[in-house]
């Protein structure tokens, strides 16, 4: 009898051990993951927020943090294995997986795509009326000594500026030789600036009809300066970015569609992410596209038939529902 309730004793103990186990086993299987989205105060944090807030809630035990980030460093990001998810620009997509020079000519083979979002974004360039300057090439022939803010240093805005005004034939050593100044900030920063007339200038991109961007038209101001139709088309052959159209009456005081160039976001992965959970979080982007419409109405725009990013190799997870639903 006494070997009996040992037995029993002993057959109780692992029971619980084992229950213990599998418990633990079950916690261990949440997913945490890191998400690189854009600088604060523009719209990839709104988006990023938006996306993983739907993946936290239809996907079991998902948890996430969003880190400030941007276009060009994403992919670096990913690279030192510091995100697993990052959103980036059509145009850094192609350049990083490809070995472009601002990744050193080395391609970040590991990144893989999920989805393009369908925002584009669109550069903006905001001058003060009483510079009397209306284009960007006038900045050129006046030689223009401008205190011209375009953006945190490295993020993918900043780069789309440079590079426009370079095709421009006006470089940031140049502006500063006509006894000008080039700052770099965040967007909320740069626009309190451009109000507070601390600066005369702010080049950037983002979504048109930002409403910080609507803010300052209608506390200030401002001219928006359109691109020459030659810089535009090297701006497509030579970086991939688009032709876009900031429509007339946008914004306060635009009098004329202004001729300008954008670039579109695409949430991307790590190769090494699971399949079964990209394929879920793929699923979720397109089965409650409403819900993240209800959360940031850009979302609008989203569309699964234009959905598949063509600059990089996609993640077998997405791959996976782009051929379920017959897009692949």
């Amino acid at each position: 009898m006494k070997n009996y309730k040992v037995f029993v004793l002993m057959i109780c103990l692992f029971l619980i051990f084992s229950l213990f186990m599998t418990s633990s086993a079950q916690e261990s299987k949440a997913t945490e993951v890191k998400m690189a989205a854009g600088g604060i105060g523009g719209s990839w944090f709104v988006m990023s927020t938006a996306l993983f807030k739907t993946f936290s809630t239809y996907i079991d035990d998902f948890k996430y943090t969003i880190v400030p980030g941007g276009g060009v460093a994403n992919p670096i990001a990913m690279k030192n294995k510091d995100v697993s998810f990052a959103l980036v620009y059509t145009t850094n997509l192609w350049s990083a997986y490809h070995g472009g020079e601002e990744y050193g000519g080395t391609p970040i083979e590991q990144i893989r795509g999920i989805a393009r979002l369908g925002m584009a974004d669109v550069v903006h360039s905001f001058m003060l009326s009483k510079k009397g300057i209306n284009s960007i090439k006038e900045i050129y022939e006046k030689k223009a000594g401008i205190k011209l803010d375009t953006g945190t240093l490295g993020l993918a805005g900043e780069l789309a500026v440079s590079r426009m005004l370079e095709l421009h034939g006006i470089t940031y050593e140049d502006i500063k030789s006509w006894g000008g100044s080039i700052i770099h900030s965040s967007y909320s920063e740069a626009v309190n600036r451009l109000r507070d007339t601390h600066i005369d200038g702010f080049f950037n991109n983002d979504l048109i009809g930002k409403p910080l961007f609507v803010e300052l038209t209608q506390s200030t101001n401002v001219n928006l300066l359109p691109q020459e139709e030659g810089v535009v088309k090297q701006m497509i052959e030579k970086y991939g970015y688009n032709r876009a159209i900031i429509p007339a009456e946008t914004y306060k005081g635009q009098e004329k569609d202004v001729l300008t160039t954008s670039q579109e976001p695409v949430l991307i992965v790590d190769k090494d992410v699971d399949e079964e959970l990209v394929y879920q979080m793929t699923k979720a982007i397109f089965e409650y596209r409403q819900e993240l419409i209800n959360t940031y109405a850009p979302f609008k725009n989203l569309d699964i038939k234009n959905a598949v990013p063509t600059q990089a190799p996609l993640h077998p997870g997405a791959l996976r529902y782009y051929k379920e639903k017959g897009i692949l």
